[in-house]
């Protein structure tokens, strides 16, 4: 299974980047030469995999993300694997960042795949009868940083294979002590009632959490440790997740 995973992940990862390619190529014509295509790693392992409220793996995970960049476009495969085999997960991403006088937005667009036995990676389905048809579901996002205020605010919309076209907001900040750590926190909540993939109510707090980390210098290593407590609504649960990444 791992390994047909790890195949339809390479063929996911190529269209997308044939994609990414052909969206920030310059039009025919222009001779000025663009930003070059840079690669990015990034990798952590965490004790519990708990996401907007939900308690999606009670265990360590180990969370790889790779991706393409060039200029203000970037393309990836983000994903979780529990480090007991009993879940995995595998999201494609495309992201558009743009400066704006006001703040900075950012541009997303996320296929969440979620493998099952009774749907491959190409079995994208749609809904039917009030139930997803496939393993993928697809959300729009943005998220913007004003300039005057230490926050961001994010919005994420499920437009496909989701039978409640789920609608997410959050708010976040981050700050640093100096020569301690950084902190951040961050609070989300549904906008449209989500019986079936959230279920909850339109309004509804999901989970805020608050974190500190800490980066660690180890010559051209740069690896970082945090703890996070996260309070979920949806499970009225307070979970402790500790990390290490880099």
């Amino acid at each position: 299974m791992t390994h047909w995973i790890q195949r339809s992940t390479g063929r996911a990862f190529l269209l997308v980047a044939l994609f990414g390619v052909f969206a920030a190529a310059p039009l025919s014509g222009q001779e000025e030469e663009g930003p070059t295509w840079s690669v990015g790693f990034a990798g952590e392992l965490t004790s519990q995999f708990i996401w907007r409220g939900l308690e999606l793996h009670d265990g360590p995970s180990f969370q790889p993300d790779v991706w393409l960049e060039r200029g203000n476009v970037a393309i990836g495969i983000w994903s979780s694997w529990a480090l007991d085999g009993e879940y995995h997960e595998v999201d494609t991403y495309i992201s558009w960042y743009h400066e704006l006088p006001v703040g900075e937005l950012t541009l997303l667009a996320t296929d969440y795949f979620y493998p099952k036995e009774d749907f491959g990676f190409f079995e994208f389905g749609g809904v039917k009868d009030g139930e997803p048809t496939g393993g993928h579901t697809v959300e729009l996002g943005a998220q913007f940083s004003p300039s005057a205020l230490p926050l961001t605010f994010e919005l994420g919309w499920n437009a496909y294979g989701d039978p409640d076209k789920a609608l997410f907001g959050g708010v976040g900040t981050e700050f640093s002590i100096p020569m301690l750590f950084d902190v951040g926190a961050e609070a989300g909540f549904l906008l449209n009632d989500s019986p079936w993939y959230y279920e909850a109510d339109a309004g509804q707090l999901l989970d805020y959490r608050v974190s500190v980390s800490r980066g660690l210098s180890l010559g051209n290593f740069e690896p970082y440790v945090s703890a996070a407590v996260v309070r979920s609504a949806l499970m009225e649960k307070t979970y402790w997740v500790l990390a290490v990444g880099f």
